[in-house]
């Protein structure tokens, strides 16, 4: 039986996993953290019962996902859809215009844009974000912005489940370093790599020096004793608000985050899973995701941050927070080696960079012909939708088919 091993257990390398092994594999997967899922794992906060999500929290994709559906997941993962997918809620200071009703009308409409295309991490200026913002916009009318029932790492759960009964493992507490493989990578017959660029690189011996990552996140959790108290009740309505002023306020923003300066109000995205998802929290506790936008590396602490720019636009909510915890742009790469200074998409955001950064050879080959990247600094690019490891475990059986055929 030929041999398979992937490096990383987010959802693209679980779903690779799942192709080989369906094609008659034999195949591990290799998790340095403690459980599997990398940006998919949630977490229980004991003291209080509640359940919130490492990194990825908010799921249009994995709900469109034709990996997904034919992986029978969308029929087995429950999702509760907000009434309204997205919000963009100004405070008194992004308000305070005099420009006319049909100007604070556009003026609203461009910042509500703005807030969907910063999900790129770019200025909403730049065509990847302008692509970004049209897609997700689009999935908001179609299909709404869902949210698992139970956390995001339902999904790795089950994306686990399928891999065992088609023969697959996962090996965690198991690290790889590049610098010094262990035995099961020299004897598999194809090697995928959930990992960032530069790793899977350095690991093949061809170190990849023009590899760019971009922005950081910071992230909090909080735990409240009431829902938040956004000053448009609309608000309450939605799974998603971006919060970051109007157009000009959130490019501002965007750009000072790309030159390494921290802006004084940065671009950041809330959800509020609890009021569409009884099970992430207790009667009478309502959970709060919550990151903003920083520059590569950040220190700055992400709760006070995030409870000031919430606080802005809901007056109250800090005396609503029973429980904070944050994670800086400079730790999030102790719970994904992958988001290296922060930088949850693993690579900056340039299509340039993802489909040019190995020419003439494929965005997924790598110098050693049996290793495949399948993480999410391929094409198609983030999001949690497995397409990525769909594509690098095609391209590792076609390699197996043409040279044992």
């Amino acid at each position: 039986m030929p041999q398979g091993v992937v490096v990383g257990s987010g959802p693209n390398g679980l779903v690779g996993a799942i192709y080989l092994a369906r094609a008659g594999f034999s195949v591990t997967v290799l998790e340095e953290q403690e459980e599997p899922g990398g940006g998919l794992r949630s977490y229980i906060n004991e003291p209080f019962g509640t359940i919130h999500d490492h990194c990825s929290a908010v799921h249009p994709m994995a709900w469109v996902s034709p990996v997904f559906r034919q992986l029978g997941m969308l029929q087995d993962i429950p999702m509760a859809f907000p009434p309204s997918a997205f919000e963009h809620p100004l405070c008194h200071r992004e308000r305070n215009r005099r420009d006319g009703l049909f100007l604070d009308r556009l003026h609203s409409k461009l910042a509500k844009f703005a807030g969907v295309a910063a999900h790129s991490m770019r200025s909403p200026y730049h065509p990847w974000s302008l692509g970004t913002g049209t897609a997700l916009g689009a999935l908001a009318w179609a299909v709404g912005w869902p949210v698992v029932v139970g956390g995001s790492g339902r999904i790795a759960e089950y994306l686990v489940r399928v891999l065992e009964a088609h023969g697959g493992k996962v090996r965690c507490n198991s690290s790889v370093n590049p610098d010094k493989l262990p035995d099961d990578l020299a004897t598999a017959d194809v090697v995928l790599w959930d990992t960032d660029i530069p790793t899977a690189h350095r690991a093949a011996g061809a170190p990849s020096d023009n590899w760019q990552f971009g922005p950081g996140v910071a992230k909090a959790d909080f735990v409240t004793d009431r829902p938040i108290p956004w000053e448009n009740s609309e608000t309450g309505r939605a799974g998603t608000i971006h919060l970051g002023g109007t157009w000009n306020e959130i490019v501002r923003a965007e750009r000072d985050v790309a030159r390494g300066v921290m802006p004084r109000h940065p671009v950041s995205l809330v959800s509020q899973p609890s009021l569409f998802d009884s099970t992430r929290a207790p009667e009478g506790l309502h959970t709060v995701w919550a990151y903003s936008h920083v520059p590569s590396d950040s220190d700055v602490d992400p709760v006070s941050t995030l409870r000031d720019e919430i606080e802005l636009r809901a007056p109250g909510f800090g005396n609503s927070v029973i429980d904070a915890r944050g994670t800086t742009a400079s730790g999030m790469a102790h719970h994904n080696r992958n988001f290296r200074g922060g930088d949850i998409f693993s690579g900056a955001t340039r299509g340039s960079q993802m489909l040019t950064s190995r020419w003439p050879h494929s965005p997924w080959s790598l110098p050693v012909e049996n290793w495949f990247v399948c993480s999410q600094a391929t094409p198609p690019g983030p999001g949690v939708h497995g397409i990525n490891g769909y594509i690098a475990a095609r391209l590792a059986l076609m390699y197996w088919s043409k040279h044992h055929s």
